[in-house]
């Protein structure tokens, strides 16, 4: 699971120029720098109502992946 969290951290560290390079080309840089604050702020609005959504994991699958991260 860390290692999903770490490779979309780094896929972000690499995309996030060429995006705000494309966008500040097609509507200006002041309005592509706001539109990645509001992206921003849509996903820190969004986290609670992905995280109550999340599956559930039982006590026995639990241990489970424990088991094999061994």
């Amino acid at each position: 699971m860390m290692g999903h969290v770490g490779f979309a951290g780094n896929l972000g560290w690499l995309l996030v120029s060429p995006i705000i390079g494309g966008l500040s080309t097609l509507v200006g840089l002041p309005t592509a720098l706001g539109l990645l604050a509001v992206a921003a702020a849509t996903i820190a609005g969004l986290a609670p109502v992905t995280y109550s959504v999340a599956p559930v994991r039982t006590q026995e699958r639990q241990a489970s992946v424990a088991d094999d991260a061994r």
